[in-house]
């Protein structure tokens, strides 16, 4: 095959499906996504998951990466090599993908989101699409890690246990595993259960499947790709969920998880053993496992490793317009609506904003509302905001920092002299008060530039507030 690390991603995936299915497409005869689209095509089935039938745009880049990342052997200059190359931890937005394949030292991060037993959750926020009332079908899937054999809520439509609960998947007092619907209203509920204790200090692959209907033998739950029930969980006489406007949360009932969860996904359906199969097929450490199956409507990846946000990756996102006005965007002059702290100055450098240290680390600010010079209009509360920049500095490191209305995110710390690009996620709290601004900026940083500053609305999913649990690497 001729050598992959001299062409472009595209070229890469047109040769390596010619040589790996005897094709004889031209160089520039498909565009990266056709190719992409094109191996699962020829390759069919992955992990009992049947892609023969698919579009050739069915599929982004990094969804059909994602399909095929952890599931095939990487021995071999194909594409699981190439995927390997890629990286399934590597954060896609920080680099092009030929900057990432160019990597070839990167230091893989699989993150999980931690939970310490006290008060740890991620909100997800009440929808529609996440109630199943009165028996519509629902699957969930998530990798857990318990750090004690207790009762612990993994996910839950309603949290309150009194009074807005619809369905929930957790372990009992003994450790064992649970999935439960109930009609919160009159009391009565349905359920099974797995009778033997979950150990601690392991990753297990957990799904829960209900396929409607009223009696306990429509719920059936897995361990690590098998079914497992051996018990009937319910009470009275059951005639559907009830949908109260209930929350959905990650981690706390009326009791709070203790240990690791990641990549939880919820379907409007019930899933088939060998799209279970497939969920399994992959580690913890995965990073798309639940693409390529129908009828997903959320899914949490928790491999960004940073950040208060949980996002949403059920579907590719969609984003507003830019709501920094253009020339302020693009520094076409002046400073806009930008702030200097203390003794610090900032200054149009040839259409980058520069910031001087003078006597303070939090550098200069600017306001997400509509007041602000530059700025369109306020921010909404509850909405997910994605703010993406350029920047550099000059010496040492600092930090960038988005401020949501109640809570800091922290960008990484900058300490490249050449402009690269950072995005941070954020949940709106308050209308006026969100800004951008740095922090860590000391003597001997001396300046620091940011430019195209852009601020939308992630106008898709039902992206989770983190409040309490930490980025951990597994």
């Amino acid at each position: 095959m001729a050598d992959l690390q001299s062409m472009t991603l595209q070229e890469r995936m047109i040769t390596i499906i010619n040589a790996e299915h005897s094709l004889s497409y031209g160089i520039n005869d498909l565009t990266l996504q056709e190719a992409c689209n094109k191996w699962l095509i020829e390759t069919g089935t992955v992990n009992g998951v049947d892609y023969s039938g698919i579009s050739i745009n069915k599929y982004s880049p990094e969804e059909a990466f994602a399909i095929i990342r952890h599931k095939l052997d990487l021995r071999s200059e194909n594409l699981t090599e190439l995927v390997h190359e890629l990286g399934p931890y590597y954060p896609i937005h920080k680099y092009t993908a030929q900057e990432a394949l160019n990597k070839k030292n990167a230091v893989l991060a699989p993150y999980s989101l931690s939970f310490d037993g006290s008060g740890d959750y991620v909100n997800l926020g009440d929808s529609s699409t996440f109630s199943f009332a009165p028996t519509e079908p629902f699957s969930i899937s998530a990798w857990a890690k318990f750090d004690v054999a207790a009762t612990r809520t993994i996910i839950t439509k309603g949290a309150n246990a009194t009074s807005d609960y619809e369905w929930r998947f957790f372990t009992n007092a003994n450790g064992y595993l649970h999935l439960a619907c109930y009609h919160n209203t009159v009391g009565p509920y349905i359920g099974r259960s797995y009778d033997v204790a979950l150990s601690t200090g392991q990753w297990y692959h957990l799904v829960g499947t209900y396929a409607g209907g009223t009696v306990s033998s429509g719920i059936e739950v897995y361990v690590n790709g098998v079914a497992v029930s051996t018990t009937t969980y319910e009470s009275g006489s059951f005639t559907g969920m009830t949908d109260n406007s209930g929350d959905v949360i990650i981690g706390k009932y009326s009791n709070d998880f203790d240990g690791k969860i990641d990549e939880v996904s919820i379907f409007n359906k019930e899933l088939t053993q060998a799209e279970i199969n497939s969920l399994y097929a992959a580690n913890p450490q995965n990073a798309g496992d639940a693409v390529g199956i129908t009828n997903l409507v959320g899914y949490w990846k928790m491999d960004h490793g940073s950040g208060l946000v949980a996002r949403d990756v059920s579907e590719p996102e969609e984003l507003s317009a830019n709501m920094v006005e253009a020339d302020a965007s693009a520094n076409i002059s002046g400073t806009y609506g930008w702030t200097a702290y203390g003794t610090n100055t900032i200054t149009n450098d040839n259409g980058s904003l520069m910031i001087d240290y003078g006597n303070d680390q939090y550098g200069a600010s600017f306001y997400f509302k509509a007041a602000e010079d530059g700025f369109t209009s306020n921010l909404v509360i509850g909405k997910t905001y994605k703010v993406t920049f350029d920047t550099k500095i000059a010496a040492n490191s600092a930090r960038w920092i988005v401020y949501n209305g109640t809570n800091y995110t922290y960008g990484r710390y900058i300490t490249n002299t050449e402009f690269e690009r950072e995005e941070i996620y954020i949940i709106a709290t308050n209308t006026t008060t969100c800004r951008i601004q740095t922090v860590n900026f000391s003597a001997g940083d001396e300046y620091i530039w940011i430019d195209n500053l852009s601020v939308k609305e992630v106008t898709n999913g039902n992206h989770g507030t983190i409040t309490g649990a930490t980025w951990t690497v597994h």
